[in-house]
């Protein structure tokens, strides 16, 4: 088994063909890993780029590539040939730090050759996930691979980060460190099917409709924190900041309480994520005492 970690830099620009805003990748950049982490090759190309004109300002400048580089570059088909001949057919795990990476490479696929299929890719992992895993960080907050280095205490030159290969190198280190075989492959995905696909580009919603059918109506049921009895709600659920909102009041504890739940259309159904906490009466403003003349 061989890893190879991707990273992927590219430009924004608008793009007449697709009537719509297009993300052009402008540099490719990988590391061959041995199942015991060595790095056995690694993989760059700029590419010329067909779409834009020139490269923003913020490409420019946190990338440090200039449109003269750019000119000299090959065109992305040739570096995906390339590419796809690096990487070879030996049994590998192709990764990215994110899924940001895998879904700009399946725009572009889409652009220049009319599908979305990537050829080289045959089980992929998303590196930050696992990471984020194995350095027991959930939640909402992805972990940024300068701040996982940084944690595991790995030296970083952060003035070459944003280049395609020393990310890769960079996220190679990172992964390195929190190998385990075992738990990677539980992150592991066959990219041979349709699912896989369906999957990785279905983009969630959040359900701004109280009345939604995707709504059961058994999770608008709010339950007192204290005594787990059923709540009656006060006025209506109103929506804000991708919550509803509510006011409850529990009749058997006498408390008030606000309600806030949210409701996530995902590819596997709907996730619901609930706030309930307690109304506390405003703080007494301490008793002004009027100054002696």
């Amino acid at each position: 088994m061989e890893y190879i970690i991707l990273d992927l830099e590219w430009n924004g620009a608008w793009s007449k063909r697709t009537g719509k805003y297009f993300n052009e990748i402008i540099e490719i950049g990988a590391v061959r890993l041995h199942e015991n982490r060595v790095v056995a090759d690694e993989f760059k190309a700029l590419i010329r780029p067909r779409v834009s004109g020139k490269l923003t300002s913020l490409v420019s400048d946190l990338t440090s590539i200039t449109d003269q580089e750019l000119q000299n570059g090959t065109t992305f088909c040739r570096a995906m040939e390339r590419f796809g001949r690096w990487v070879g057919n030996r049994e590998n795990v192709v990764m990215t730090w994110g899924n940001t990476d895998l879904l700009v490479l399946i725009e572009n696929f889409r652009f220049y050759y009319g599908t979305g299929r990537i050829r080289f890719l045959s089980q992929y992992a998303d590196l930050q996930k696992y990471c984020q895993s194995e350095m027991k960080m959930g939640g909402g907050n992805h972990l940024g691979l300068l701040k996982a280095a940084q944690m595991l205490e790995i030296p970083v030159d952060e003035n070459s980060l944003h280049r395609a290969l020393d990310d890769s190198r960079l996220s190679a280190k990172v992964f390195d460190r929190l190998y385990d075989e075992k738990r990677l492959a539980a992150f592991i995905r066959s990219a041979l099917t349709e699912d896989f696909y369906r999957r990785l580009t279905f983009k969630n919603k959040v359900i701004s409709d109280i009345q939604s059918p995707l709504i059961e109506r058994q999770e608008l049921v709010v339950r007192c924190p204290a005594c787990q009895k059923r709540m009656r709600r006060k006025g209506k659920w109103t929506f804000r900041g991708r919550f509803f909102k509510a006011s409850f009041v529990c009749r058997s504890c006498q408390k008030e309480y606000t309600a806030r739940l949210q409701f996530k259309q995902e590819f596997d159904g709907v996730v619901t994520k609930r706030i309930v906490e307690e109304k506390l009466p405003p703080a007494q403003e301490p008793e002004k005492v009027a100054a002696k003349e």
